[in-house]
């Protein structure tokens, strides 16, 4: 998944994404899976924004992907 980095004030190496953007990079891979997983060990995403991920990615055109499975954060 091809990520912005927008750095953190504490400068801490964390990517901070907003949950647009892993809809529409979930979205571009289309083509390529039928099931992707968001891996949000190492960045800064709060599930609840994550909330209908899936019909949000089909709204994006992504209609081959079937199942998106997220990997939780600490």
């Amino acid at each position: 998944m091809r990520v912005t980095n927008d750095p953190l004030p504490e400068n801490n190496g964390l990517y901070k994404l907003n949950p647009n953007r892993i809809v529409s990079a979930i979205a571009h891979k289309n083509s390529q899976a039928e099931g992707i997983i968001p891996d949000l060990r190492y960045m800064i995403v709060n599930l609840d924004d994550l909330r209908n991920i899936l019909t949000r990615v089909r709204v994006a055109g992504a209609e081959n992907i079937d199942s998106i499975f997220i990997i939780e954060g600490n």
